[in-house]
């Protein structure tokens, strides 16, 4: 009788960037100190949107390994044991994987502790759904509130650390909430990643 062959361990994807590679940062205000870690792109255009004082320019130093938040990794990392609940709950709101549009709504209540705060989020989401027609029974994705993002992004910036990876890497994505959500590129120690094209960044 044949033997079973065993069953492949899920893994995450990685993405690579060579050295000299390029990103770009919507610079909002030229004395602003950013907290780690800091959010880049690889999309001028995206960029551009983000821009209230200049375009930041600057390029790797090194080759730099990153973790890429597909679907496939998504799977991955809520399976980690040394993620949190809490930290996993921020995952699994921030980029919509396996939960509707209604679910990320109750999500709200477990990641966020002011009920004003908590308010405030499901407005701008329900406004967000009256533009694009999703529903509440609608395939979650990508949302963004620059406080969960950053605090999503901190906890697993520790994660990657330990693993060797230099940040995180979200394509471009489709979202009930936007016609279409911007590339993200997270560095988590930016002053060892990158040289200064055009502007230093504060951080």
């Amino acid at each position: 009788m044949l033997k079973r062959p065993t069953p492949r361990q899920l893994q995450p994807n990685v993405k690579h960037f060579a050295t000299g590679k390029v990103l770009y940062k919507g610079i909002s205000n030229s004395a602003r100190v950013y907290k780690k870690p800091v959010f880049f792109t690889n999309l001028k255009h995206h960029a551009e949107k983000y821009v209230k004082a200049r375009l930041g320019e600057y390029a790797t130093k090194r080759p730099l390994k990153l973790l890429e938040l597909t679907p496939r990794t998504l799977r991955w990392l809520l399976k980690q044991p040394d993620l949190s609940v809490m930290n996993k709950n921020r995952i699994t709101f921030v980029m919509g994987v396996n939960v509707t549009v209604g679910d990320q709504m109750k999500l709200v209540n477990k990641i966020v502790s002011n009920q004003g705060h908590r308010n405030h989020i499901r407005k701008v989401m329900a406004n967000n759904l009256l533009q694009t027609g999703a529903q509440p029974n609608s395939r979650g994705g990508r949302k963004s509130f620059m406080n969960i993002n950053l605090n999503m992004y901190q906890s697993l910036c520790g994660f990657c650390r330990s693993r060797g990876y230099d940040g995180l890497f979200v394509d471009e994505l489709k979202s009930p909430f936007h016609p279409l959500f911007g590339s993200e590129l997270v560095l988590c120690d930016p002053k060892n990643s990158l040289v200064n094209v055009n502007f230093p960044l504060n951080n």
